[in-house]
């Protein structure tokens, strides 16, 4: 249970840091490289990864839980 909420806080979290701002050091590189215009862009598109990488391992360790408790009920019976 622990697990499922980490990774939900994770999933959270990173969705509040995918609305801000990117970091300044960030921008820094991307305009070294040239695609300092695109930087909002691709911050909020990793992000946006981010969240459903955690968001879905959330979902499956809530989903094990649940199978684990259902299986145990069911042996108990």
């Amino acid at each position: 249970m622990s697990l499922t909420a980490q990774f939900g806080l994770a999933a959270i979290l990173l969705a509040i840091l995918g609305l801000r701002e990117p970091p300044n050091t960030i921008t820094v590189v991307a305009e070294y490289f040239g695609v300092g215009s695109a930087v909002s862009i691709i911050w909020a598109g990793v992000m946006s990864v981010g969240v459903a990488c955690f968001g879905a391992s959330a979902h499956a360790a809530l989903k094990a839980i649940e199978k684990n408790s259902e299986a145990n009920q069911a042996f108990d019976s």
